[in-house]
């Protein structure tokens, strides 16, 4: 995040900026100097994972997973250290915005993409995967001026609340139809309603053509899976 933190030093005008930490994704190269070894094994499955047809590769490294418990800490502690970098990179900004007092008036959202399978039940990285290792993945704010500091909410909520969200918070329109809703009455104290939250993937065994692909679904409610 240093783009961002010298450009917020040197811009006192109101923003809007995205900050994207890549550390805990797939290679899981970017651990240093939190963690310096990678068992070779690791290394052979990410070599023909990157080919097209992975499978046999990810059942031979679960095996071994399951096997050889100094392997699975290695491969856990490769992804623990790009954790412990995105941390660091937050705390980075943070740090950014109290320096130059923008935390005060500043809404501060953290947010995951997708989460990672580290190989429970056979699966790995993300794509295609709609385990919830994948699909539970932590959202937290600070917002300025609300006193719900270290709240936890349970309720099932979806990416596509994000926007309807943002939007709410700053008392902006909708631009037309959204998909998600506002979760700004969760955070004053009321009831939402519960809705599914619905998660897709695609394998594109014909290319890039949509229409041959084949697409799964999980829906999750508060209480099932399907």
């Amino acid at each position: 995040p240093s783009e961002f933190v010298g450009w917020l030093t040197s811009d006192e005008s109101p923003f809007f900026a995205v900050v994207h930490l890549r550390q805990a994704h797939y290679p899981y190269t970017d651990g240093l100097p939190y963690t310096e070894a990678m068992d070779p094994r690791v290394s052979t499955w990410m070599n023909a994972s990157y080919g097209l047809s992975r499978s046999e590769a990810d059942r031979t490294f679960a095996q071994q997973l399951q096997t050889d418990p100094n392997l699975r800490a290695n491969f856990d502690a490769l992804y623990d250290a790009g954790v412990r970098r995105v941390d660091q990179s937050v705390a980075d900004v943070l740090k950014a915005l109290e320096a130059t007092g923008a935390d005060k008036n500043t809404i501060i959202i953290a947010i995951s993409g997708h989460g990672e399978a580290l190989g429970e039940e056979g699966a790995f990285v993300h794509e295609h995967v709609l385990a919830d290792e994948v699909l539970r993945v932590p959202w937290v704010m600070q917002l300025p001026g609300w006193n719900a500091r270290h709240t936890v909410f349970d309720d099932v909520v979806s990416q596509v609340d994000l926007l309807p969200t943002v939007l709410d918070l700053l008392q902006l329109p909708a631009p037309g139809v959204l998909d998600g809703r506002s979760l700004v009455p969760l955070l004053r104290g009321q009831p939402l309603d519960s809705v599914p939250a619905l998660s897709q993937t695609a394998d594109f065994k014909h290319g890039s053509d949509k229409n041959k692909s084949i697409w799964r679904e999980v829906v999750n409610t508060d209480t099932h899976r399907y």
